[in-house]
């Protein structure tokens, strides 16, 4: 079996040692990006044009472009009630 533990700061230290060889990754999750010196991806304009609000055309052309019999969304909706 094991050895019963009451103290409870002994308790909390066996959880956070069991829990750490458990969960702990035998891969390194650092990740060395070399320096390419390749350009930026976005540039400044379209940065600009991104984190604009967005426009009631915009969302109106994006909700009424969804499938009515899509599966419901994370909020138990489905697009059809957003279409009506």
């Amino acid at each position: 079996m094991g050895n019963w533990i009451e103290d409870q700061s002994t308790l909390q230290q066996k959880f956070l040692d069991d829990y750490s060889i458990r969960f702990k990754s035998a891969v390194s999750n650092t990740r060395i990006i070399p320096n390419l010196d390749l350009p930026p991806v976005v540039t400044k304009e379209d940065n600009y044009l991104l984190v604009q609000p967005i426009t009631f055309q915009e969302l109106e052309t994006v909700v009424w472009g969804i499938d009515p019999h899509k599966t419901l969304g994370s909020d138990g909706f489905s697009a059809s009630f957003f279409q009506k």
